[in-house]
């Protein structure tokens, strides 16, 4: 996570439960259970720029304050030890062309693997903090608007500003946690649904027999999975040898910004035949 700034302007950062730690925040041991403790911390402008240098102090853009939240529990392969992430949210004001002032919150974080956070999208199509930032994005906006929904002929103070971007990182912060709460509840639903057989698993023979042979096979171009699209978003990944590996639900928005990132391709005729071979061996 983001900590603040070196005194010659430098980004400092810290791992996560590491600073909640130095911080002595009374629930950090909860991080290490399962499910893991969701904690959040709010900093404002003054704490992120304590150290830094007058010369240093003034540039084109600058913090107005930030949220720190985590454990977000999340999807993680082999090899990269614990699915879990924290996400640190900024709220950033830019001067653009003009000298006009522009509003932006910034969404930092990494995959337990060290990648993008763009990269979640291979694994899971939903994330908690979606409605959250969504919400303070639209919070954010309407700042620079009058009660009128048209720009502000004069803007809001530095330290109004601050005080409000205060107010929209603690919004997010609750926000956060009830998502978080009511996810947890869904997934608790989705695995009793797991028990009654209505998962996607369950289905994917099904999809298997009433795919037709003009239907596209698909191929996952980092992992090498075939990839199989069934009824209502299911997607089954199967090994080159026709073994199945998992199967979830895709929205077909979420499809088709696999294909057209090139991250799904179609496959070839070649191992189309060979895959479909394969399936009616076994």
């Amino acid at each position: 996570m983001f900590v603040g700034y070196a005194p010659t302007g430098a980004p400092r950062w810290e791992e996560f439960a590491q600073y909640c730690l130095q911080q002595r925040h009374p629930e950090v041991d909860r991080l290490y259970e399962d499910p893991p403790a969701f904690l959040t911390l709010v900093q404002d402008a003054g704490t992120l720029r304590a150290d830094l240098l007058e010369p240093f102090r003034h540039s084109g853009q600058d913090l107005l304050g930030q949220l720190t939240a985590g454990f977000f529990p999340i999807e993680s392969r082999a090899g990269e030890g614990r699915g879990v992430l924290a996400l640190t949210i900024q709220v950033n004001v830019a001067r653009a062309a003009g000298g006009r002032r522009r509003l932006g919150l910034n969404v930092l974080g990494r995959t337990p693997g060290g990648e993008d956070l763009g990269m979640l999208w291979e694994r899971q199509e939903d994330f908690a903090w979606r409605r959250g930032v969504r919400w303070a994005q639209a919070a954010l906006a309407s700042l620079e608007q009058d009660g009128n929904g048209r720009r502000r002929r004069r803007g809001i103070p530095r330290a109004g500003l601050e005080s409000r971007a205060a107010g929209i990182l603690n919004g997010l912060a609750r926000r956060l946690e009830q998502d978080l709460r009511g996810r947890s509840r869904r997934t608790a639903h989705a695995d009793r649904r797991h028990h009654e057989g209505d998962r996607p698993t369950r289905k994917a023979l099904d999809d298997i027999r009433q795919a037709r042979a003009s239907d596209p096979l698909l191929v996952d171009e980092r992992s090498g999975a075939l990839v199989i699209l069934g009824e209502r978003g299911r997607t089954h990944f199967f090994t080159p040898e026709g073994r199945l590996v998992s199967s979830v639900r895709y929205s077909r928005e979420a499809i088709e910004r696999k294909r057209r990132s090139g991250l799904w391709r179609s496959a070839s005729d070649e191992e189309t035949r060979e895959f479909r071979a394969r399936l009616q061996q076994d």
